[in-house]
């Protein structure tokens, strides 16, 4: 009986030494098995032996099919729900691969990451936000478009009118607000409570003259000048 005893403890004991040096002998997987196994990845030929640059890349055909990546997922879950006219998507993963831990995509801090949709491109670099890379303004939130051209002075964006006098104040939602001074000549069909798009001409002003934009979002106030530095170009 203590033979057997002795047995049973001689081999829970070899297979814990076992079991142990497996995992002390686990080598660390380099940039080239990984994307080897990831058949969406390529590596940069330019690298350090320490660690490889590495691009994935992934396409997204519908908006009920989800990103594994967690570094998309929120982002790809807000244009399934809010922009499905989007799709197909396509996702791109820029990181370094560290060759000596084996550290892997889902645990590395990605440079940069990209999803390109119909019309939308949307960029986030490392320790940033989401922009919109075509007006370079923070993804989803508020962006109000250059409201001059020449002479015509546009909305920001999309609202209802709330004040025309010798200023146009519009509200665009979201307790944002709009308010534009300076004109030569208001549009004649402005109209309080109209609704208006992006763009709708507010008024006009002359080369030479300088007209003011005033947001308020969340009770915070920004102003930006409006100057028409150039001539109208010849008919």
């Amino acid at each position: 009986m203590k033979q057997i005893l002795v047995l049973i403890i001689l081999g829970i004991f070899a297979l814990f030494l076992v079991t142990v040096f497996l995992i002390n002998d686990k080598t660390p997987q380099d940039s080239l098995k990984y994307i080897t196994e990831n058949m969406n990845c390529n590596e940069n030929p330019n690298h350090a032996e320490s660690r490889s640059l590495v691009k994935c890349i992934w396409n997204l055909e519908n908006p009920y099919t989800l990103p594994s990546d967690s570094a998309f997922y929120n982002m790809v879950k807000f244009l399934s729900e809010r922009h499905p006219e989007e799709y197909p998507l396509r996702l791109h993963k820029i990181f370094f691969y560290n060759n000596a831990t084996g550290k892997a995509v889902e645990n590395a801090v990605a440079e940069s990451l990209v999803i390109s949709g119909k019309n939308l491109n949307i960029l986030k670099v490392k320790n940033s936000v989401w922009k919109n890379v075509n007006t370079d303004c923070e993804f989803p939130n508020f962006c109000p478009q250059k409201p001059l051209q020449d002479s015509l002075v546009f909305a920001v964006a999309a609202g209802r009118i709330l004040e025309v006098d010798s200023v146009v104040k519009i509200y665009h939602g979201k307790n944002i607000y709009s308010t534009t001074t300076g004109f030569e000549r208001l549009n004649d069909s402005l109209q309080v409570g109209k609704l208006i798009d992006e763009n709708f001409i507010l008024g006009y002003i002359s080369q030479g003259n300088t007209a003011t934009v005033q947001l308020e979002i969340n009770g915070k106030l920004t102003t930006q000048p409006l100057v028409r530095q150039f001539p109208l170009p010849a008919p």
